[in-house]
């Protein structure tokens, strides 16, 4: 059986399937590059758990945290997952933004999801967008809403689902 190498994992070579073959799998990322906008009254800090983070605030704000994300250019992404608790319901995660830039002077938002995410114990939610291929930098931003000067949102993983076009010519 012939295998392929994606990233540290070998899988099955599908050259049955026709020319080209798609291979799904997700890119994980950590949360600790996340950091606020210029600007922003938002605090971000290390959690307990070392690879996560505690956002805050020291007044009630509806501000954006931001990481830029590595991806792959020969893959497309499928959805963003976002694994995180509110430490109130009132507080919670407003926006889920994936935008897209080559040149300095123009950016694209690719998945604009205004689905509120509030849930007071620890969950990873889904947001999807239609096939987007990576084809300069990415900027995942998040938009916060802190309902009190007391509350936290905590961020773990961040998961990109991605779908790699394989050719059957490139396979061993």
């Amino acid at each position: 059986m012939k295998m392929l190498r994606i990233g540290l994992f070998l899988v099955p070579a599908l050259c049955a399937a026709g020319p080209s073959a798609a291979v799904e799998y997700t890119i994980w990322h950590s949360p600790l590059l996340f950091e606020p906008q210029l600007g922003s009254g938002l605090v971000v800090e290390q959690g307990s758990l070392s690879s996560s983070i505690v956002v805050s605030t020291a007044s009630p704000t509806d501000d954006w945290i931001q990481v830029p994300l590595t991806l792959p250019d020969n893959v497309n992404v499928k959805r963003v997952q976002l694994c995180y608790q509110v430490s109130d319901g009132a507080t919670y995660v407003s926006q889920i933004r994936l935008s897209r830039m080559i040149t300095p002077d123009a950016g694209s938002v690719y998945l604009d999801d205004a689905t509120d995410r509030n849930s007071t114990t620890p969950v990873c939610e889904t947001s999807t967008t239609s096939t987007l291929p990576v084809d300069g930098t990415y900027t995942l931003l998040l938009r916060l809403v802190f309902a009190d000067a007391a509350d936290t949102i905590r961020i773990g993983a961040i998961g990109i689902d991605v779908d790699e076009i394989v050719s059957s010519a490139s396979l061993p």
